[in-house]
């Protein structure tokens, strides 16, 4: 009964070096054991100075179930560093984490790069905004109306926009009809709804 005790307490600490050696050996079950048995923040705590490879390959090797609270755990320096370095599909797979959507759901296919406004924007506005920071958008050709309370209102396609007078509201030119789900909705759902407009 002593030795178990004392295994617990072993398990139940991580130090830097011994989680950087898993790490590197890739031991996938023995990262699974840490982030099971040890809590979160001080596993971010001995990784918070690793590489952002290494803290890459934690990413890769322990379910996304343990990884959300371990990158709520690192500074906002080593935070920064590691989603530089990640690539989209990984920065998807750490936002759905920690956002705890269900893998094969709407809000873990949807995209996080997309333009927003407000409706009582004029085009002009908008246009000048979309010129600053449509390049890192993933998408322009649609851009999302929302009223003052953040709710979803209407959508313009960027060639009505265009087209559109500078001193109208967007409340004005967008289109109303809206499709729409919600991000617990099955993707195969998701399809069939695109599939019957």
């Amino acid at each position: 009964m002593e030795n178990e005790e004392e295994l617990e307490v072993v398990i139940a600490s991580v130090s830097k070096d011994e989680l950087l050696e898993m790490v590197h050996s890739r031991d996938k079950l023995a990262l699974l054991e840490v982030f099971e048995k040890v809590p979160a923040i001080d596993i971010a705590e001995a990784a918070d100075d690793f590489s952002p490879s290494d803290l890459i390959s934690i990413f890769r090797l322990v379910k996304s179930e343990y990884t959300a609270e371990f990158f709520d755990g690192l500074s906002q320096d080593t935070k920064e560093n590691l989603i530089k370095a990640m690539t989209d599909k990984e920065l998807v797979t750490l936002i759905n984490a920690l956002l705890n959507y269900k893998e094969g759901t709407a809000g873990a296919l949807m995209t996080t790069e997309y333009l927003e406004f407000v409706a009582t924007m004029s085009v002009a506005d908008c246009l000048a905004e979309i010129r600053a920071k449509g390049r890192d958008a993933e998408t322009i050709y649609t851009i999302f109306v929302r009223d003052k309370y953040r709710e979803f209102v209407g959508t313009i396609d960027l060639d009505d926009l265009i087209f559109s007078k500078d001193n109208e509201k967007l409340e004005d030119v967008m289109d109303r009809d809206l499709v729409y789900c919600f991000t617990s909705t099955d993707q195969e759902e998701v399809g069939q709804m695109f599939r019957t407009l």
